[in-house]
């Protein structure tokens, strides 16, 4: 059903994950001055320039919203639920892979390094929240089970 836990859980997952979409994930320092500023669409330079090299990190986000919500209304269907969920906690395993990948690629003289900011974090939490769901939706399968042995 779509008040269960998981749907909460779901709708958190992609709440932070919005917001990572939106806020800076990182900042860029080259000798102490900001030269920069990593969103998952693009590199913001501190003069107006922007770059748009990072844009894998928004397109990971932006396929698992969709896969998301439709965990949501799948709610008929607990094991394709529970791929999709699987998924998504994919997709944010790759995110970090490609953001870490991303921030080596581009720091450089003229960026400086990379430091980042706590918007990082919302694709882990994301991560923990489709796993939370992924689980309320195991204990649902196993009780329907439970239930059917019960009627044969």
């Amino acid at each position: 059903m779509i008040q269960r836990i998981q749907t909460i859980w779901l709708i958190l997952g992609m709440i932070f994950t919005i917001a990572c979409l939106c806020l800076p994930v990182g900042t860029y320092y080259a000798d102490g001055l900001l030269t920069g500023e990593l969103y998952n669409l693009m590199i913001k330079g501190a003069e107006g320039g922007n770059s748009f090299m990072p844009w894998p990190l928004f397109a990971i986000l932006l396929v698992s919203l969709p896969l998301a919500l439709v965990a949501i209304f799948a709610y008929k269907n607990r094991k394709f639920q529970m791929h999709l969920c699987q998924l998504c906690m994919l997709l944010m395993l790759g995110w970090y892979i490609v953001a870490i990948v991303i921030s080596r690629v581009t720091t450089s003289e003229a960026l400086g390094t990379v430091t980042f900011n706590y918007a990082f974090t919302f694709p882990f939490i994301s991560m923990v929240m489709y796993f939370l769901a992924k689980r309320g939706i195991m204990k649902d399968e196993k009780l329907v089970r439970s239930s059917e042995r019960f009627r044969d």
